[in-house]
């Protein structure tokens, strides 16, 4: 009896392990844990590098603000791998990133994979872009929660099948508006007031021309 009991223990004990699902980077977007994974675009917006895995919060924010930014409710983590041989590949085993909390001693976010297993390919590493894009929702705004001398930190911590790769990340910029920067007021009004005056002065050009007769000569004679 106590040998089947020792037995279910065991086995209830690495059921966490048995449901992991491996989620491999490919043309598709998935979900791992609290992340939603795709391949990394060659199209892409500026990255922020997160030296030795963390960066402060108002360092952050003076990123996104530079790229002109106001709202921020959504991280794009970037996981960057040296090429490899196309028949390895790299597995990330679990990641957790936390956000400290300005208000509290507490984290304001703590996320990670759960469960979940990512893998890239071989065939998908490059040495001149990152492999995987890691976005998480935010149930607040980054730019307003914090500021340009925000100190709270923001890490990323990891475990990876391979010791001797160790991954960058970076935090992408998110995309923005087609005015977003036009951060000085004088350049978006100068910009507005030429293209009002050039569809002006094209609608004037392309108005048909009308002829006018006078009354008596339009008489027939």
């Amino acid at each position: 009896m106590r040998i089947l009991i020792f037995f279910g223990l065991v086995v209830f004990s690495t059921l966490p392990s048995l449901s992991a699902d491996e989620i491999v980077i490919d043309r598709t977007r998935q979900v791992a844990g609290d992340f939603s994974c795709s391949p990394f675009s060659n199209k892409s917006n500026p990255l922020c590098d997160l030296e030795a895995g963390e960066i402060s919060a108002g360092a952050l924010w003076r990123f996104f603000d530079s790229q002109g930014s106001k709202s921020i409710y959504q991280l794009t983590l970037c996981l960057d791998l040296e090429s490899m041989d196309e028949e390895a590949s790299f597995g990330l085993e679990s990641i957790e990133l936390k956000i400290e909390d300005p208000m509290s001693s507490n984290f304001l976010t703590e996320v990670s994979l759960g469960n979940d297993v990512i893998t890239v390919p071989g065939y998908q590493t490059s040495a001149t872009k990152p492999e995987a894009k890691l976005q998480l929702a935010l149930d607040y705004d980054f730019m307003q929660r914090f500021s340009a001398d925000s100190d709270e930190m923001i890490s990323v911590n990891f475990q990876s099948n391979d010791n001797a790769i160790v991954p960058k990340f970076a935090v992408q910029s998110e995309t923005r508006g087609f005015f977003a920067g036009f951060k000085n007021p004088a350049i978006l009004i100068g910009f507005s007031i030429f293209w009002i005056g050039f569809f002006h002065l094209l609608s004037r050009l392309t108005k048909p021309v009308t002829e006018t007769f006078d009354g008596q000569n339009a008489q027939l004679s």
